[in-house]
C-alpha cells in the first residue's frame, strides 16, 4: 500500500510536468488541487475495494437544459434572497464560524469542531456552527444551515441558468477532465475514466458551493473561520470564498499527516493555485508544523503555523487523568478499510491471553465483512460492538496496547500512555521515527508481536514527539488567532 501510495504522488508529478500548460482555469481557478486529490483518493479507494473495476460509464460533457420549472425556481429562490440577507445581515459579525462535518457528530459531539467551540465560549468568544454533509443528507436545522440551504438550491439553479446561455466555462472544465483521463489512459491506469468523470463532477460542483459560501459570508461576515479536512470539495470551496474576502480561515488537524498523504504531501508551483488551502494551519506536533511549513510554502504564499495541539485531547486527558485500566489485558485494533495481516490474524487465532477490540474506519469499511468472519469464528475473542459504538476516548480507558497500521489514533494513543504496534510498511514509514526511538514496535512476525506485548514504555522516549496537549496555551493560541 505505501508503495502504491508513493507511485501514486510520483504519478501526480509525472502528470503535473506533462499537463500542466494544458489545463485551463475555470471560473478564475486552477484545476490542479482538484485532480491531484481526487485522482489520489480514487486510487486509495480502489486499492481498498475488493474489485478494481471502472464502472464502464464514459465520460461525457453535460448539456445544461433550462426549463419553465427551474424558471420558475429560479424566480422564488431570488425573490428570498434579500430578505435572507436582511435577516442574517452581519450576524457573524465579531463571532467565528465554525464548520465540520454533521456525520462526525458522535458521543462527544464532532471532536474537531466541539471542543474548539467549548473554549471559545470559556472565552467568551461569540461562534456558531455551519454544518456540511459528505451525503448531502439532512443535518442539523440550525440558523446558518438553513441559510445555507437556501444558498445553495439557488446557486444549483443559477449554475444551469449561466451555463444554458454561456457553456464556455463548463467546457473548459470537461477538457481538464479530459486531458487528465487521456494521460492516465495512455499509462493504462484502469481507473482514468472514473478519474476523468470525478474530476468533472467536482470542478461544477466546488464552483456551486463557493458561490453559495461566498453569498453566505458575505451577509453574515464572520471575523474567523474554523474548520479542518481542507481537500474536501466542500471545505475547499469555503476555504476559496474565504480567501477572496480576505477572512481568516484555519484547517484544524484531524488525523496523522505524512509526506505520503495525498493532500499533505509537497505542492509544486502552490503559488499558481494558493487561494486553495487556508490561511493558517493549526497543527497538533511540532515535526507536523514543520512539514506543512516545508510542503506548503512557496516563492509568494506561505501560511500561517500555529503549534496548538490537540483540543479535544486535552480535554479528556484532564477528565479521565484518574481512570485506571482493567487489569486484563485488552487490545485496540484500529483497522482502515484493509484487513489484518496473516502472521498478526494467526497469533490472535493462537493466543487466549488478550481481548482484542476491532474498529473499523468510519469512511473506509470494507473490511467489515472479514472481520465479522473472524468474529463468528473467535467470538469469545473478538469484541466489535463495543469497540465501534464507544468513542475512541473511551475505547483508551479499557485497553492497554493499540494496533495499527498508519492511523493518526496512534499519536492519540500515545499521548494517553498506551502502547502502539505498528504494521506493514505504510505505518513503518509514517512512524518511522516512533519506532527508531523506541516509542512504538514494528512487527513483521508473530515472533515480533510475541516480544511488543512483553515491553513497556522507555519512559525517557514515551513522550518523544508527542501531541501537544496544554489547554493554557490552547485558549492563549486561540486568543491569539481569532483577535
Amino acid at each position: 500500500m505505501t508503495g502504491q501510495k508513493k507511485a501514486g504522488l510520483e504519478l501526480m508529478q509525472e502528470m503535473y510536468s506533462g499537463i500542466s500548460t494544458q489545463l485551463k482555469r475555470i471560473w478564475n481557478n486552477h484545476p490542479w488541487p482538484i485532480i491531484r486529490i481526487h485522482v489520489l483518493y480514487l486510487f486509495h479507494v480502489s486499492v481498498n475495494e475488493k474489485e478494481k473495476k471502472d464502472t464502464g460509464i464514459s465520460l461525457q460533457y453535460k448539456h445544461y437544459g433550462f426549463s419553465f420549472k427551474d424558471t420558475l425556481r429560479l424566480v422564488y429562490r431570488a425573490a428570498l434572497l434579500p430578505f435572507l440577507s436582511l435577516k442574517y445581515k452581519n450576524r457573524l459579525n465579531k463571532k467565528v464560524l465554525l464548520t465540520g462535518f454533521w456525520e462526525h457528530v458522535g458521543s462527544h459531539g464532532n471532536i474537531y469542531v466541539h471542543p474548539c467551540q467549548f473554549e471559545l465560549n470559556g472565552l467568551v468568544i461569540g461562534n456558531e456552527i455551519c454544518w456540511v454533509s459528505m451525503s448531502g443528507k439532512p443535518v442539523d436545522d440550525n440558523p446558518l444551515n438553513t441559510l445555507y440551504g437556501h444558498l445553495y438550491y439557488f446557486e444549483k439553479i443559477w449554475f444551469k441558468c449561466k451555463n444554458f446561455f454561456n457553456s464556455g466555462q463548463n467546457r473548459m472544465a470537461f477538457q481538464n477532465a479530459k486531458t487528465v483521463r487521456d494521460w492516465l489512459a495512455k499509462r493504462n491506469i484502469a481507473d482514468a475514466n472514473r478519474a476523468g468523470r470525478l474530476i468533472y463532477e467536482n470542478q461544477i460542483e466546488q464552483e456551486v458551493q463557493y458561490n453559495t459560501f461566498l453569498r453566505l459570508l458575505k451577509i453574515t461576515k464572520p471575523r474567523h473561520i474554523w474548520t479542518y479536512c481542507y481537500y474536501d470539495n466542500k471545505i475547499m470551496a469555503l476555504i476559496r470564498a474565504a480567501n477572496t474576502l480576505d477572512i481568516g480561515i484555519t484547517e484544524y488537524q484531524h488525523s496523522a499527516q505524512y509526506d505520503d498523504h495525498f493532500a499533505y504531501a509537497p505542492w509544486p508551483d502552490i503559488d499558481q493555485y494558493r487561494n486553495n488551502f487556508p490561511s493558517t494551519f493549526w497543527l497538533w506536533r511540532n515535526s507536523d508544523a514543520n512539514r506543512i511549513e516545508q510542503n506548503f510554502t512557496g516563492q509568494s504564499f506561505k501560511p500561517g503555523i500555529i503549534r496548538g495541539g490537540n483540543i479535544f485531547l486535552a480535554q479528556q486527558k484532564k477528565v479521565d487523568s484518574s481512570s485506571i485500566h482493567n487489569e486484563k489485558i485488552n487490545v485496540l485494533v484500529t483497522l482502515q478499510g484493509m484487513w489484518i495481516p496473516g502472521f498478526l490474524e494467526k497469533f490472535i487465532s493462537n493466543s487466549n491471553s488478550y481481548k482484542w477490540y476491532f474498529r473499523l474506519h468510519p469512511r473506509y469499511p470494507q473490511d467489515k465483512e472479514k472481520l465479522q468472519e473472524f468474529k463468528h469464528q473467535y467470538p469469545e475473542k473478538i469484541e466489535m460492538e463495543e469497540a465501534n459504538t464507544l468513542s475512541l476516548y473511551d475505547l483508551f480507558q479499557k485497553v492497554q496496547f493499540n494496533i495499527t497500521s498508519y492511523s493518526g489514533t496512534a499519536l492519540e494513543a500515545q499521548a494517553f500512555g498506551i502502547r502502539n504496534i505498528i504494521y506493514g510498511q505504510e505505518g513503518f514509514l509514517a512512524f518511522r521515527h516512533y519506532i527508531g526511538n523506541g516509542v512504538f514496535d514494528y512487527v513483521e512476525r508473530e515472533e515480533d508481536m510475541k516480544n511488543a506485548f512483553t515491553k513497556s514504555f522507555e519512559r525517557g522516549n514515551a513522550d518523544f514527539d508527542s501531541i501537544l496537549t496544554d489547554r493554557e496555551s490552547i485558549r492563549h493560541q486561540l486568543n491569539l488567532l481569532v483577535s
